[in-house]
Formats: structure tokens, sequence, C-alpha cells
């Protein structure tokens, strides 16, 4: 079965890439039609579901408000979440941003360009795939840091390895 397989996921790849390029060009389309739409981005290395679903639960009671659902927080899912469930009417679209490795924080901010981002913790989460705590700390805070745009930044100064943090601009 492996000399099978291999070379045709080898031969099919690119085809499969081409295919999520248009999905993702397909939902940032989505995205950049809804004017007055805040983006909020999250990410660390736990709490992130639980404060989406908090925060979604606040704002919804008074903005028309989309998160990502369950645990969709890649590109994909992402993307998904865009093509499927943002409407016009939307007020608020929360990111749930999920890493295994240096620069998918990144990659998430560029695609859905948050205007608000949070981090709730940066801990020892996917070692294997980051190779170090720094690697992590460096991923999480790609949040705060890609593109140069400046964003309201939510810190959890209970985190110790956030109180040291101080990002550039307005932070809370």
């Amino acid at each position: 079965p492996f000399l099978v397989l291999y070379p045709a996921a080898w031969i099919n790849h690119p085809l499969e890439a081409a295919i999520k390029g248009y999905y993702h060009r397909d939902a940032q389309k989505e995205l950049e039609a809804v004017k007055g739409l805040t983006v909020i981005g999250l990410t660390g290395s736990y709490g992130k579901t639980s404060t989406k679903d908090i925060l979604h639960a606040m704002l919804s009671t008074t903005f028309n408000t989309l998160k990502t659902p369950e645990s969709y927080n890649t590109k994909m899912g992402l993307t998904l979440t865009l093509r499927k469930d943002l409407r016009p009417y939307h007020d608020f679209f929360i990111a749930e941003m999920g890493a295994k490795e240096v620069g998918d924080i990144a990659e998430l901010v560029r695609f859905v360009s948050p205007h608000a981002a949070l981090i709730t913790s940066i801990g020892r989460m996917h070692l294997d795939t980051f190779g170090s705590e720094e690697n992590i700390k460096k991923t999480k805070l790609e949040l705060f840091t890609t593109d140069g745009k400046q964003r309201l930044k939510f810190i959890n100064r209970y985190d110790e390895t956030l109180a040291a943090f101080t990002p550039e601009g307005p932070s809370i």
C-alpha cells in the first residue's frame, strides 16, 4: 500500500494546495465584504475555547457575534467557519487560533487581520512539534507582533510568562 499511496499523495499535493488556496481566498473575500466587522483573535496554550465561549456569550447579548465552533482553530477551520456561517449582519467574529509550529499564529493573523488580540496563557503544550518553550512563547506572541498593525491587546497578567511581556501599543 505504501508504494501506491505515497506516490498518489505526492502527485495530488499540488491539486489539493490549489483547491485549499481557492477556499482560503474565498473566505477572505467573505470576511472583507462584511463592513464594520470587528475581528478578535485569541490564542493560548490552554483556555482558548473556554475564553472564546465566554466572550461570545457576553458580546452576543448586544451584538451579532460569530465564533469559530468547537476547536476550529486552524486556517482551514477559520476558512470553513467564514464561508459557511459569516453573514453581512455580524458585528464581531471571534477567531480561536491554534498552533503546533512556529509561524502558525502569524499565518492566521495575516489571514483574518484581527482588530483585537487576546492571549490566555503560554505553557508547555506541543513541545514535540515546537521543540522548546521559547518557540511556544515566540509563536503565541505572534498574535501581537505579526504585520505591525496596532491592535487592542489583552493579556492574562496572572500567567507568569505573559506578566513580564510589555506589548507596544494599547493593551489591557
